[in-house]
């Protein structure tokens, strides 16, 4: 399966490796910078358009048949801002990513919401990096998201759909499973919109913690305390 966009505005795919293609006739009118194309299904696409507007995501799961708007509105839309590019988790196919000129933001709803953090905070509005232009968003293999920016070189993440935190663990620290942070502020300043933070049964010495981002909280056998 192979998507194309043009300048015009026009969609083509293929589900045949390139033998026949369909086009999507559209009153887009702007150039398509980016497509993501849902790794479980796909006739369900996001298509970024030129300009800075609010209309600029363009969500199908019709194969190009029919659009909706996915930029979101009120407070938990994106900012009327130029975007590059869009993404895919790759495990995690409700959650999008879009690449603008000041950062990424996250969705983990197929853009019907964002995860626009509140005004002050350490991202001032995104998830980061911080205050930059971002060209392009790339995985390394399933774990890594990379973010190509204009002029301040390449930011890594790791999106985790589950972290973490074991008070008693001893070693290097990355929220997997295997390498659980020691501390529920790790992890909180770890964790992306729609994660879980799934903690181990323990006192954790970690107050004050300021929550700024959507996310569930479980303890993983019993109850923990968080003080």
């Amino acid at each position: 399966v192979i998507w194309l966009g043009y300048d015009n505005g026009l969609v083509s795919f293929t589900s045949d490796g390139g033998s026949t293609w369909t086009d999507r006739t559209t009153v887009f009118g702007r150039q398509v910078l980016s497509i993501a194309v849902n790794p479980s299904v796909w006739t369900e696409a996001f298509v970024i358009l030129d300009q800075t507007s609010n209309d600029n995501v363009l969500y199908t799961n019709t194969a190009g048949a029919s659009w909706q708007v996915r930029n979101g509105s009120g407070t938990t839309g994106l900012p009327t801002i130029a975007i590059s590019a869009v993404t895919y988790h790759p495990l995690q196919p409700n959650w999008v990513y879009v690449g603008t000129d000041i950062g990424v933001f996250a969705s983990e709803d197929k853009g019907l919401t964002w995860s626009v953090t509140p005004t002050g905070a350490t991202n001032s509005g995104n998830d980061g990096p911080n205050n930059v232009e971002v060209d392009d968003l790339v995985w390394q293999g399933t774990t890594h998201l990379l973010a190509a920016t204009h002029g301040r070189g390449i930011y890594r993440c790791t999106p985790l759909p589950i972290v973490y935190v074991d008070k008693n663990y001893v070693g290097p620290e990355d929220g997997s499973e295997t390498m659980p942070f020691n501390t529920v502020a790790e992890a909180v300043a770890a964790y992306g919109p729609g994660a879980i933070v799934q903690i181990k049964t323990n006192t954790y010495p970690d107050s004050p913690l300021v929550i700024d981002k959507r996310g569930w909280f479980e303890s993983a056998s019993g109850a923990s305390r968080i003080q």
